[in-house]
């Protein structure tokens, strides 16, 4: 991974780790809103009055300066003179290694280097365009440096085990699900939404049993324990001998699609489709090219993998003959031979397929959303970026390489 996005990553786990400890260490009638009107975390309290809290996360320089602060700086003043309420107070949480001094209120020294910042021009001259003063505004505006991600993490922690919910659960369930919650209300776009108290937020945490797979808990410390976590989640189902399910993998969302996906085929049904009473045939629906589609059909048939794709008498997908079973007949003492092991389509060939009832489990391998029929479906999403995970995951392999 560049490292430039590397830094992004972390900037963003860094002010949703602090927003998860906002509200973890609040009292119960504070009310949390992620991605404020104001800034990053708004807390408002019992009284009405607000503090808006902007985190800056700086893991690649080497000291504090002021030109750090400069554009958040000049956004708080330039919301501090247009809205002028005398309840609302300001802070800056950043972090920067070796700087911890105490918390404290921003200078005038950096209120005027922010001022005089060529390089966020048009903020500046919306800031003097109006009547404003540097001296009140200093007192409602502090700046706070922050520990480091890793160390913020066990701050958010050590609060988890200051609630209700089991302390052996924590890292490898209810944290990575709250960060995963706290990233789902960010993107809301009503404000009611996006606002949440300690209570309302423990309560659904609680109800939540599976842990939460994305791009954003996959990049925590906890990786590995939360993919282990999770593959014991998914075990319970996949070690049942007579269910229906289907695999949703898109080529854009998993690496080295075309290249793996003919040998994920296989090896999930040397593990799941090989005993006489396994009696239902996966389904793998690819969103792929469909030229990509004919070669993997290809490929497969070189393997001597039998298969279905619902097209076979016409050129229009039929769901009805997809998803027949097959005909089977035994040809040496227990032995069966199928006139078919999977079935097999192109998302953008059959968008109807994800609408058969009949499945029992359905693995999405992505975070987008697709139609899919939700009733009485295990829908279990697992948005790993590689088929190692996917096979680790899956049980198809022992080892996360």
């Amino acid at each position: 991974m560049p490292s430039g996005a590397k830094f992004a990553i972390q900037g963003f786990l860094y002010q949703f780790n602090k927003t998860l400890l906002e509200i973890l260490t609040k009292d119960n009638a504070t009310a949390v809103t992620i991605e404020g009107i104001v800034e990053d975390i708004d807390l408002t309290f019992e009284d009405g009055s607000v503090e808006a809290i902007q985190c800056k996360y700086h893991e690649s320089r080497e000291a504090y300066s002021p030109s750090l602060i400069h554009k958040p700086l000049l956004q708080m003043i330039d919301h501090y003179v247009s809205c002028g309420s005398p309840k609302i107070r300001y802070k800056l949480f950043i972090h920067v290694p070796q700087s911890q001094p105490a918390p404290r209120n921003v200078t005038n020294c950096e209120i005027d280097s922010a001022r005089s910042s060529k390089r966020f021009k048009k903020l500046n001259e919306k800031i003097d365009a109006v009547d404003f003063d540097g001296q009140s505004f200093q007192k409602v505006c502090a700046l706070e440096f922050g520990p480091s991600l890793d160390e913020l993490k066990k701050e958010v922690v050590e609060a988890f085990k200051s609630t209700s919910l089991p302390t052996d659960s924590i890292e490898t369930l209810f944290y990575p699900n709250a960060i995963n919650a706290i990233v789902d209300r960010s993107i809301k776009q009503n404000v009611s939404s996006r606002t949440v108290s300690k209570p309302e937020f423990l309560e659904a945490l609680e109800s939540i049993r599976k842990t939460a797979i994305s791009r954003w808990t996959l990049a925590l410390k906890t990786r590995e324990s939360i993919l282990r976590t999770r593959r014991e989640q998914l075990k319970t189902n996949l070690s049942k001998n007579s269910r229906n399910r289907c695999l949703l993998v898109p080529q854009s969302t998993i690496a080295e699609f075309d290249k793996e996906i003919v040998l994920f085929v296989q090896d999930f049904i040397a593990k799941y489709h090989f005993k006489p009473n396994h009696e239902k045939p996966p389904t793998f629906c690819l969103d792929c090219d469909a030229n990509l589609f004919l070669e993997i059909r290809q490929r497969l048939h070189q393997k001597g993998i039998k298969f279905t794709t619902g097209m076979e008498i016409s050129d229009q997908f039929d769901q009805d003959h997809f998803y027949r079973q097959p005909v089977t007949r035994i040809i040496s003492g227990s032995q069966v031979q199928a006139e078919f092991h999977i079935r097999i389509t192109c998302h953008s060939e059959s968008h109807n397929a994800l609408q058969h009832k009949g499945f029992d489990d359905m693995y999405i391998v992505s975070e987008a959303k697709f139609d899919v029929w939700e009733q009485d479906v295990e829908i279990e999403s697992i948005p790993v970026e590689s088929f190692d995970e996917l096979k680790f995951l899956l049980g198809l392999s022992d080892v996360i390489r």
